[in-house]
């Protein structure tokens, strides 16, 4: 179903009142919300569609919104409730940002402050105190600069395979397209080589202070930290760990682990899983959380959790910038609900259409 087609389904039924109707179905199940960014501002280093930066002004009407109407527990709080089995506050959600952006602590932090909200910050820690960012924010700073149509022809001409399949989409999709082709299909030495071919080609370079206002520092989260923020480990470099042999895998995690609790002298036990799709991470990644002490681990599997959740797959809902019915219709699981039952209409009428007569 198309973004448009959603919205118009979205703001229906929320005039009908369905945000209600779902928040007391709901009551029993717990919601984890996955942030990624709080800023005004597009940051060419991240993919905008749909946008994961969440404007200041929305984010603290969500959070408000939240701190009115839900129960905010903490990670601790859902681990603790799952394992004793003990029924979870009603309307209970938790908060967490995944890769440890600075606008975490320059705009979303004073405002969790404001409301006295718990929340959990995932860290990539290689990129913290560096001039180091992963190739998903090469990626994305590059297709900005040198345009999508400069972009698109630079990259049938590397890999050739996927021209056809590039040309059947349309342009808004192109993007979302050749970045899952990068990511599990490509090599990382050759993706690595593609994308700094492009930068010395069109002789392109990044800003250090730009790099440097990408990420978190270790002071700003070590006040964060004090102030009661708590902080997991998201891995060392954000790779797809179910893309990885087992030492490497178990390096990304462990090594990223000691290096926060190293820093912020205290035991980290909560994990996210990079990207966070059900391919990718699989049992031996869930060995290694349970073999080095981790409590529970979070996914980008969209829905709720209960009682009855895997510690080490919880759901999560992404929450992108939209408005506000959007948002409280989103975190009431509507629009999955609207695109499964979406998914089933489809294939009933395509049985339909394609069988054949009698």
């Amino acid at each position: 179903m198309s973004n448009l087609k959603h919205k118009v389904v979205n703001m229906f039924f929320y005039c009908l009142g369905f945000s209600y109707i779902l928040k007391f179905i709901n009551r029993k199940k717990i919601r984890v919300l996955m942030y990624h960014g709080v800023d005004n501002q597009q940051t060419d280093f991240n993919l905008d569609i749909p946008s994961l930066i969440i404007s200041i002004k929305n984010f603290e009407k969500q959070i408000n919104y939240l701190s009115k109407s839900y129960n905010i527990i903490s990670m601790y709080d859902l681990t603790s409730h799952i394992k004793k089995k003990i029924p979870f506050p009603s309307n209970s959600v938790i908060i967490t940002f995944d890769d440890g952006l600075k606008n975490n602590f320059i705009n979303a932090f004073p405002i969790l402050q404001k409301y006295n909200i718990k929340a959990t910050v995932f860290l990539i820690t290689d990129y913290i105190d560096t001039l180091k960012i992963s190739w998903l924010n090469k990626f994305s700073y590059v297709t900005k600069k040198i345009g999508l149509s400069e972009f698109v022809e630079e990259f049938k001409r590397k890999f050739p395979a996927y021209s056809n399949l590039i040309g059947k989409i349309g342009q808004k999709n192109i993007i979302e397209l050749t970045n899952f082709i990068l990511r599990y299909k490509v090599d990382d030495n050759i993706r690595e080589k593609f994308i700094q071919g492009l930068y010395n080609k069109f002789k392109i370079k990044i800003n250090k202070r730009k790099i440097k206002d990408l990420y978190l520092s270790w002071k700003e989260i070590k006040k964060m930290a004090n102030s009661g923020i708590s902080f997991g480990s998201h891995t060392s470099t954000h790779p797809v760990l179910s893309m990885l042999n087992y030492e490497k895998a178990r390096k990304e995690i462990v090594n990223s682990k000691k290096n926060i609790e190293v820093k912020l002298d205290k035991k980290i036990n909560l994990f996210a899983y990079p990207y966070g799709n059900k391919d990718d991470f699989d049992l031996n990644i869930k060995k290694i959380l349970v073999n080095n002490n981790f409590l529970c681990a979070v996914s980008a599997i969209d829905g709720f959790n209960n009682l009855n959740s895997d510690l080490y797959e919880l759901k999560r809902i992404c929450i992108v910038d939209e408005p506000f019915y959007y948002f409280k219709m989103r975190i009431e699981g509507f629009e999955g609900l609207i695109e499964r039952i979406y998914q089933k209409l489809f294939r009933f009428f395509k049985r339909i259409t394609f069988s054949p007569s009698p």
